[in-house]
């Protein structure tokens, strides 16, 4: 598991809007994510999506997915990766299964919870 965070420079990240119970977006990918559904089933990401609590994101060997958070900042998940995006008011927000990903935070007083196998 690695992690990696950094704070953006001025603290300039833009706002994401919160709609329809969606928080975070997919701003960009290279090679191939996916989200889990209900039945277990990998469905591709597209560029722009908008991602729910919940939600299992995965990367494939050689993909990258960049999310992006309004109040977090943008958050890379490294190829071969699993992640899960937790609620809102859980004290940690992503949940990293196996992998890498690498944060940006809009401050350097932000920070992020990250939970893993091992612990948060």
């Amino acid at each position: 598991v690695g992690l990696r965070f950094l704070s953006a420079p001025n603290g300039n990240l833009p706002d994401t809007p919160i709609e329809n119970g969606y928080y975070a977006h997919l701003e960009e990918m290279s090679g191939e994510a996916f989200w889990v559904n209900e039945k277990g089933e990998l469905v591709p990401l597209l560029s722009g999506q908008h991602l729910r609590p919940g939600q299992e994101i995965r990367t494939s060997e050689g993909g990258v997915a960049v999310m992006r958070f309004p109040d977090l900042g943008r958050l890379e998940i490294g190829s071969e990766t699993r992640v899960k995006i937790l609620p809102k008011d859980d004290p940690a927000r992503i949940y990293l299964e196996r992998g890498s990903i690498r944060a940006e935070t809009p401050t350097n007083e932000q920070t992020v919870s990250i939970s893993t196998p091992e612990g948060t």
